[in-house]
């Protein structure tokens, strides 16, 4: 029995000598396979940057129309790697001058995208409209509370794809351009939406009188005009006390929101006792300025830097103040 047991236990020792060996062998090919693997999957990276301008730079210049937004920001996903890598490897090279060109093209055309989606969906807001948000019973409340009159100034998809375009350009733009080119696009739309708005006033009211005397440019409360016919589309006289009540908290709120006291140009104050037509006309377009501005706050939320937001907001006030 002990003879049987210990031709066992040598016969073990021997398997444990073959096997060994070839156990720390596999280990060591496993090991470099994983190697070759990671070295093969980092040229393949490499590589891939060496061929990134050749394959993205046709759809690069065509910009994300010729495409959707989607494809087109992650080719200039595939741009801005193969930039970072050559930016540490090889920065004096050919394949980076030629990186550094199809990104500035890209950039070009996001602004280019940017400004076509304000220009082709930014619509004047129709009269009616702005009446109906006038006449609205909810307060107002600071531009930067959520309520229930905001409008739909653009639509949701356009209104995505421009958050998109913006954060992209935030990151990469070291300019502020497409902030300018908002800011141009948004004060058409508005000076629009209040030209349009006085002139049904003062088509509503049956009077004809120098739209000057509505500018708010002019200090003071504008003086004279015919009879005023109370409409269904104009606030009531009755509703005068609650509109002056708004176009106070309104001025108050733009000029010291969150404590920021930038120099914001208002008229003087109407007074309450004003009963002229011209006046209740004044009173009303100011008030739609004030509503109009407040929506324009909502808007601006994810498409521009919530650090220069109030600044263009106090902008486009000033720029319809002093149209």
């Amino acid at each position: 029995m002990v003879s049987i047991l210990n031709s066992f236990e040598d016969r073990l020792q021997n398997l444990e000598k073959t096997i060994v060996p070839v156990y720390s062998e596999t280990e060591n090919l496993r090991r470099r396979q994983e190697n070759i693997e990671k070295t093969t999957h980092t040229l393949d990276s490499v590589l891939s940057y060496y061929h990134t301008a050749k394959d993205v730079e046709e759809t690069v210049k065509e910009g994300p129309a010729a495409s959707d937004l989607e494809t087109y920001m992650s080719y200039l996903e595939k741009v801005i790697k193969a930039k970072k890598y050559f930016e540490v490897h090889s920065p004096n090279s050919k394949e980076f001058r030629d990186i550094e060109r199809i990104f500035e093209d890209g950039k070009e055309a996001l602004h280019h995208e940017f400004k076509s989606l304000l220009n082709r969906h930014g619509r004047p807001l129709p009269p009616i409209v702005i009446l109906d948000l006038l006449n609205t019973d909810e307060e107002l409340s600071s531009i930067e509370i959520d309520t229930n009159m905001t409008l739909e100034q653009l639509p949701e998809k356009v209104i995505a794809d421009l958050r998109t375009i913006s954060k992209w350009l935030t990151e990469y733009e070291k300019s502020t351009e497409f902030i300018r080119t908002y800011q141009a696009a948004r004060s058409t739309v508005l000076t629009h939406s209040i030209a349009g708005f006085r002139e049904h006033l003062k088509s509503s009211s049956g009077t004809s009188f120098n739209s000057s005397h509505l500018s708010f440019g002019v200090q003071g409360t504008p003086a004279g005009g015919g009879k005023l016919r109370g409409t269904k589309d104009v606030p009531p006289k009755k509703a005068k006390k609650k509109i002056l009540n708004f176009t106070k908290k309104a001025t108050s709120l733009l000029q010291l929101e969150q404590g920021h006291r930038k120099q914001v140009f208002c008229p003087d104050p109407i007074k309450e006792e004003t009963t002229d037509p011209e006046s209740d006309l004044y009173i009303s377009e100011l008030s739609a300025v004030l509503r109009l501005i407040q929506s324009e706050a909502h808007l601006m939320r994810g498409i521009i830097p919530e650090n220069i937001r109030e600044l263009l907001l106090i902008i486009l006030f000033n720029k319809l103040l002093t149209r």
